[in-house]
């Protein structure tokens, strides 16, 4: 049997080196996910950068937010659903809050959203609260407004993920 301070050293030690080796492909796989996250976020607010475009430049804009965005569904949907649902927050973050001289961006807002929805229950109630914003549109993808059947169905789809 040790003594009191050699066994207590000993369990320090093993302690130590358990801490210091066994997460090391864990924090790996975090900073590259962060890593990325960082680099989509900061493509999403690139994209976002609008003031002073022509109308025909903020089109251009709008179609690569939505190509992001797809793109971003693509990779982590399935892969890893909490970035998937933040990263797709900031895409309709910023196409719910600029103006690109149409609907069809908060129409875009609203089906990302959705879409992130569905698996609500995969990511922090915080992140679903704030996609929850973006689920209140009544256009489809062209910015016409939806009436009758077509705004029963919508807004039968919006309730459910209320």
């Amino acid at each position: 049997m040790l003594s009191g301070k050699l066994r207590n050293c000993l369990l320090v030690a093993v302690a130590f080196v358990g801490m210091t080796t066994l997460p090391i492909g864990v924090i790996a796989g975090e900073w590259k996910r962060s890593k990325e996250f960082m680099a989509v976020s900061s493509r999403i607010a690139n994209l976002g950068k609008i003031t002073n475009l022509s109308t025909a430049e903020k089109q251009k804009r709008l179609e690569q937010l939505e190509a992001l965005g797809r793109e971003i569904e693509q990779k982590w949907r399935e892969a890893d659903v909490e970035t998937y649902a933040r990263l797709t927050y900031k895409v309709a973050a910023t196409l719910g809050s600029l103006d690109f001289g149409t609907r069809k961006n908060h129409y875009l807002a609203q089906s990302f959203a959705m879409r992130a929805l569905e698996k609500a229950d995969a990511f922090p109630l915080q992140v679903e609260c704030k996609l929850l914003g973006y689920v209140r549109q009544r256009f489809d993808a062209k910015g016409n407004v939806l009436k009758g059947k077509a705004w029963a169905a919508l807004r039968k789809k919006q309730a459910k993920l209320w």
